[in-house]
């Protein structure tokens, strides 16, 4: 759908309520070791979401909205800039792209 969004200029606000890695168990009560695989496959397929949209030129903003604590915005940027969002990226979508979609570039 990145093409889409790009060609109708539709920005994303992306949640920065991200969710926990999923742990590996090995016990009795553990998932399948498949159903594991797929977790963790989504997990790092969300993190990973920012930087394929921004590679695709979709105007990418962050939202802080569900987030129990403010403090867990920055440690979710800092966990999208381990996975490929340099920090001048990960900075504009925190301020200056929801900035300037609101029109409040000054």
């Amino acid at each position: 759908m990145a093409d889409v969004l790009k060609e109708r200029k539709i920005p994303i606000a992306y949640s920065l309520k991200l969710q926990k890695k999923p742990e590996r168990k090995k016990d009795a009560d553990a998932s399948p070791a498949r159903l594991q695989d797929e977790e963790e496959r989504l997990w790092k397929e969300a993190l990973n979401g920012p930087r394929k949209l921004l590679d695709q030129g979709v105007t990418l903003a962050f939202s802080s909205q569900g987030l129990e604590h403010p403090a867990d915005a920055l440690d979710a940027v800092a966990l999208l800039v381990e996975h490929g969002l340099t920090r001048d990226e990960a900075l504009a979508a925190l301020t200056t792209t929801p900035a300037a979609l609101f029109g409040l570039e000054a």
